[in-house]
């Protein structure tokens, strides 16, 4: 639905179809809207579209070229980034999070919880390897619809060291992975 010209498509189909897509998953886990939550249902699909609308009039992108739009990491498991971005400091990872409705006061900490994003660290390191330069940082497009719109880019730099240390973690997490695909042990539980 982003095209790399500069703008979203159509921003009614893109409201459209993220809420039918929302609805096919309800359907296809067999579940159904309570009659008490179907005034707020409905009110989704314009609150959406005037959230897209809103965003893209906002130019968060300014200033970035857009390289690669949903680029999936070939080589490095199954990841797809949102963006991939290039400006005077190199490439970096764009990572989109919409809030429907934030309020100002949980804002900071909402931007926090991305700072050391096992997701967004996976995404750097795997676009690092595969344009064969390092990535020191990535972003996340926070994107909030109300009460008051906004849309910012927060960037979050990238040490080398953090992705040392990231690597090792995810390397046990793969292997235990592997072990439960091969029925050799049973998955780990959540703490």
């Amino acid at each position: 639905v982003y095209n790399t010209g500069g703008g979203l498509a159509n921003t009614q189909s893109v409201a459209q179809f993220q809420i039918a897509t929302a609805k096919a998953r309800i359907d296809e886990l067999g579940r159904e809207v309570p009659a008490w939550e179907q005034a707020y249902y409905s009110s989704l699909e314009p609150r959406l579209e005037h959230a897209i609308k809103k965003y893209d009039a906002s130019h968060p992108l300014e200033g970035y070229e857009i390289v690669a739009v949903e680029k999936t990491l070939e080589n490095y498991g199954n990841g797809r980034i949102d963006l991939l971005i290039k400006d005077d400091f190199g490439h970096a990872v764009v990572d989109y999070k919409f809030k429907l409705r934030l309020d100002s006061k949980y804002y900071d900490r909402e931007v926090e919880r991305y700072r050391y994003s096992w997701q967004l660290l996976h995404y750097t390191e795997g676009m690092s390897i595969e344009l064969g330069e390092p990535l020191s940082r990535y972003f996340i497009c926070l994107v909030v619809g109300e009460p008051k719109f906004s849309a910012t880019m927060h960037e979050y730099p990238v040490s080398p060291e953090t992705l040392q240390q990231w690597r090792l973690s995810a390397e046990r997490v793969w292997i235990q992975m592997g072990k439960e695909d091969r029925g050799e042990e049973e998955p780990w539980m959540a703490a």
